[in-house]
């Protein structure tokens, strides 16, 4: 078993650039989803 430090130490040591780009990915396709919601929204209201 790894200890909560040595844990907390790798995860510092690893390059962010995947949780930033699972992040990133997860907000844009919240915002994709979230104006094509607000785009049927508007089409059926028309």
């Amino acid at each position: 078993m790894t200890s909560p430090e040595e844990r907390r130490r790798n995860w510092r040591d690893q390059p962010r650039g995947l949780a930033c780009a699972v992040v990133g990915a997860f907000l844009v396709l919240t915002l994709a989803a979230f104006a094509f919601a607000v785009a049927v929204a508007v089409l059926a209201a028309k």
